[in-house]
């Protein structure tokens, strides 16, 4: 005997209206940094819209094709939520008191989670659906102006003349948040050299590194250090 209402129902409506309005597209001033960095080595139809990304999400066609074309850099213009996780009933003819869904969101680093917490639950106040928070912590931007990221440029460009190195902001979750709330900054630098696709498997059944870029790492790491350190 289907209800007018139901756990499930509620949990569907708030995830409809979640999945229905997307939020808002903006360009902070690093992502900015890193498209137009990345537009240095696009010969495409996307260099234009790399190199004014600002511009380029004016057009409302733009951001479903970039999204289609590019998840993770999509995903850098605009706060996102996945839904990945549901539970409801144990039994197909049982209709559940209680039904959940967890949705894995992700912040641009230029406002507080408390502000996005509050944006999220004015969207599915309606909807009956208790909203509770998992996990939240403080979203930071570490500065390109320390000796740590100097040393990262001139070691980079060093051993490989024709390279540049563009900061970045990641889609990812990162540990880096517990030293950025001390004040340190704290960079996400990878010193493995991929190439093509390699990087395409990490977190799926056939995640891997190449050994030899690996090992190089390992050496171009060291330098960048002894360079802190001793220099």
């Amino acid at each position: 005997s289907p209800r007018t209402t139901s756990s499930v129902t509620r949990i569907v409506d708030a995830l409809g209206i979640l999945r229905a309005n997307p939020f808002p597209a903006r360009i902070i001033g690093p992502v900015d940094t890193y498209f137009a960095g990345i537009a240095l080595s696009l010969d495409d139809e996307w260099a234009a819209a790399y190199a004014d990304i600002s511009s380029a999400i004016q057009d409302p066609d733009f951001l479903p094709a970039f999204q289609e074309y590019r998840p993770g850099h999509h995903a850098l213009t605009r706060d996102t939520c996945s839904m990945t996780r549901m539970g409801g009933s144990s039994k197909i003819n049982v209709i559940p008191p209680e039904a959940w869904a967890e949705i894995d969101c992700r912040i641009l680093p230029d406002r507080p989670a408390e502000e996005f917490i509050e944006t999220f639950n004015g969207l599915v106040k309606d909807t009956g659906v208790k909203v509770e928070v998992i996990m939240a912590f403080t979203s930071a931007i570490s500065p390109t102006d320390s000796d740590l990221f100097k040393a990262i440029e001139e070691v980079t460009v060093d051993l490989y003349p024709n390279s540049s190195v563009v900061p970045s902001v990641s889609t990812g979750f990162t540990d880096s948040h517990f030293t950025r709330d001390l004040g340190i900054a704290s960079y996400g630098f990878n010193p493995l050299i991929a190439k093509g696709d390699e990087f395409s498997g990490v977190h799926g059944n056939d995640e891997k590194v190449n050994e030899q870029a690996f090992r190089q790492g390992i050496l171009d790491l060291t330098q960048i250090i002894s360079r802190v350190v001793y220099d």
